[in-house]
Formats: structure tokens, sequence, C-alpha cells
């Protein structure tokens, strides 16, 4: 699998829409993440995924924790303390560090933000990570329970 991700050229992958979001980046962080150093993050909120999920969880870290952290292989969940839980978007700094040390990057996006390509929030790093190899998109019919991609 990691001769296939490298063959890709795939480092920044993203994930958009409705329903399923966290579960997908937990697959594809089991999947590929292992033989990588892996940066699992948000753009929006998203709950942490600890070890033994994850080899490392760091909330609100510092540029020199996250590279230290994404110095060897293996999946680092990063972000901001958020409500309820759940983790923030990193710093726009401490995301570009992190961005930068990653072999590959898996995040949790806002599809608005991304779509529109542009954020009114000129503070907000979106557009940063908005630059993907590859993106995912989810959505789930309410009605018949079908997840669509």
């Amino acid at each position: 699998e990691k001769r296939m991700w490298m063959a890709m050229g795939t480092r920044r992958i993203g994930i958009i829409g409705a329903g399923g979001k966290t579960t997908a980046l937990r697959l594809l962080a089991g999947r590929a993440g292992a033989g990588f150093s892996t940066l699992l993050t948000t753009t929006t909120h998203i709950y942490p995924v600890p070890p033994p999920e994850s080899r490392a969880l760091l909330v609100d870290p510092d540029e020199g924790e996250l590279r230290s952290a994404l110095s060897r292989p293996g999946v680092v969940c990063a972000g901001s303390r958020g409500p309820e839980g759940k983790l923030a978007p990193l710093p726009g700094p401490v995301l570009a560090c992190g961005v930068e040390c990653a072999q590959l990057v898996l995040y949790e996006g806002d599809g608005y933000l991304i779509a529109a390509g542009t954020d009114p929030d000129p503070e907000n790093d979106v557009p940063y990570l908005s630059l993907n190899d590859l993106m995912i998109t989810s959505g789930k019919n309410l009605y018949e329970g079908k997840v669509y991609q």
C-alpha cells in the first residue's frame, strides 16, 4: 500500500460532506497512515483520535512539539482544544509546520470554504489546506440512510 500512495504522489487528503467524515479519516489513517509520518487534523472540528488508533494525540501543540511528533512514522492526531471535547483547527503557523513536516496529511474540511476557495475571515487558514492532491466527499441521504460518495 505504501508504494501505491507514493506512486500516486498523494500528500494531502481532505474529506468533506455530511456524515461519515471522521470514520473515513480513521479508516484511511489505519490503512495508509501507519507507514508514513501522518498528520490527522481538521479545518472545522473533529473528535480526537487517541492511541492506540493514533501514535500520538496532541492538543494545542506548538511547532516544536508537532515537528518532533511527525519526525517518525505513524499517525499524529493534532488540533486546538475545541468545544464539547472536540479538536478545532491548529493555528496557522503550527498547521503550516505540520503540513511541511508530515509525509501525509489527512483532514476533515469545511466544504463551503473549499468550494469557495476563499474565506471571509483572513485569519482562517483553510485555503492553505484546500490545495489537495485528493478530495473525498460523502453525504448521507437522511430519508434512505444511504451514504453517497
